[in-house]
């Protein structure tokens, strides 16, 4: 349902499949490999100056430059014990709220967004996110994006990060 999408974004270099030339839309993606995707479409320097470390990301891990790139800006964060979990798979809310806080530095609009928290009319809307996924849910629709209420906790595929990476930019205007 995203070929558009995927294939826009193939286009200008935004996204790459593998090796053997297949995309695999279905495939679950990494917390390593979002952060690379959605460094790369928002054209982040990749470089490792001024690196954030994170215990579990080698220097010279295949995806630690978009990682750094992404939480030098505070895109992104790890977890209390010093761990970003670069291999774990990134569930579908967590890319909500990356996605959330890229569109807040990206524009006005989304700064600010950023600073609201959802009407206490829309609470019963988004009870089935997380606590902390339930604000920049409610953000990306207030810019025009289409936010799947069923299963947020699903883990993200290369189709819907491809998707959710591309409505968020034309939101954005980019």
């Amino acid at each position: 349902p995203y070929q558009a999408e995927i294939r826009t974004m193939a286009t200008y270099g935004l996204i790459s499949g593998y090796s053997d030339g297949t995309f695999r839309p279905k495939a679950n993606v990494t917390r390593g490999e979002f952060c690379a995707m959605a460094a790369a479409a928002l054209n982040l320097s990749s470089s490792t100056s001024g690196t954030v470390s994170f215990s579990d990301v080698a220097s010279d891990s295949w995806c630690a430059g978009a990682i750094s790139a992404m939480a030098s800006r505070g895109f992104i964060s790890g977890y209390g014990d010093g761990t970003f979990r670069p291999d774990d798979p990134i569930s579908y809310e967590e890319i909500l709220t990356i996605l959330s806080s890229l569109s807040a530095w990206c524009t006005m609009e989304g700064y600010d967004l950023a600073r609201q928290s959802i009407p206490a009319a829309q609470w019963p809307n988004y009870q089935s996110f997380s606590n902390w996924a339930q604000d920049p849910a409610w953000r990306l629709e207030q810019l025009g994006l289409s936010v799947d209420h069923e299963n947020p906790q699903q883990p993200g595929t290369r189709e819907m990060c491809a998707h959710l990476i591309y409505s968020m930019m034309d939101a954005c205007g980019l």
